[in-house]
């Protein structure tokens, strides 16, 4: 089941290119922020099953592409060449802490319930928006 993400992830990159073939970050980002808020609630709203757990890793690999293109459109738009090593670095060392950190806290919060954590990463998705969508004007 958790190779799903992997291989819709797979499909994503080949068709993506047709999608979306000079789209900015901007757009990858919102479709991140949507992939991202439809992961829990799709958890949270539907009851456990094969198929609900396949579409679940189809939106974390669209998630995780999504991701992705936002960040190299980001760096390519806003950062000198000169400067694609460290921005690289810093992005991915914050990705990578979130990868650490993220995990512990969901061990600590699922011991609540299957749904509170859930409804803690839906609240934290939704604070990354807001917070997004009041510096967008910022950033351009």
């Amino acid at each position: 089941i958790m190779s799903t993400s992997s291989v819709f992830g797979i499909f994503f990159d080949f068709f993506s290119t047709r999608f979306w073939p000079n789209a900015r970050y901007n757009l990858f980002l919102k479709l991140t922020f949507i992939t991202t808020i439809g992961l829990p609630i799709l958890f949270l709203v539907f009851p456990k099953s094969v198929p609900i757990f396949l579409i679940g890793m189809a939106i974390w690999g669209a998630y995780y592409e999504f991701r992705g293109f936002a960040s190299y459109s980001f760096i390519q738009k806003h950062v000198t060449k000169e400067q694609h090593t460290s921005s690289w670095a810093t992005l991915n060392a914050f990705s990578a802490i979130a990868y650490l950190v993220g995990p512990l806290l969901a061990v600590v919060l699922i011991e609540k319930s299957e749904s509170f954590v859930l409804s803690t990463a839906l609240g934290m998705f939704v604070l990354a928006l807001v917070l997004y969508l009041s510096t967008k004007k910022q950033i351009g």
